[in-house]
């Protein structure tokens, strides 16, 4: 009996374990400019104690860095095709769910950009979470 408690408060540890594990990686699904997915590798860099760490990547995640694991926000920055994609203040629970990151050119889509404030911007980029179309973190830098 002993044996059968002990073999399962180990399998409740590595169970846990790599709950906590799967938590600390992030899938981006898609890359997309203009709405069209875009074959492009990217490299994702976060921001720590004024410097940027680049995060691991597998073949389809990216792991946080060890150094920001524990943060609650964290700034990041995402670089394919010659585009630099700069979020701040990401809240951590955003990082269990799969990612599509986008950059809308001129002329901006109305689902990003209200029509009236067009002409004041010069580009939009989001991070859209896979599953829930209707929240993503927008970034409009003006002219």
């Amino acid at each position: 009996m002993k044996i059968l408690v002990i073999l399962g408060l180990i399998m409740t540890y590595g169970l846990v374990f790599e709950v906590k594990a799967q938590s600390q990686s992030t899938r981006i699904v898609s890359l997309e400019v203009d709405g069209k997915e875009v074959k492009n590798s990217y490299r994702i860099f976060f921001l720590s104690g004024g410097r940027w760490i680049e995060a691991q990547k597998t073949a389809d995640r990216f792991t946080l860095p060890k150094a920001i694991q524990k943060e609650e926000y964290l700034t990041l920055m995402i670089m394919f095709g010659g585009y630099r994609l700069k979020f701040e203040r990401v809240h951590i629970s955003n990082f269990t769910v799969d990612w599509i990151v986008g950059i809308d050119k001129e002329p901006f889509s109305e689902d990003l950009v209200p029509p009236g404030e067009k002409r004041a911007i010069r580009q939009v980029y989001y991070l859209q979470f896979s599953g829930e179309p209707d929240r993503r973190l927008v970034i409009t830098k003006f002219k």
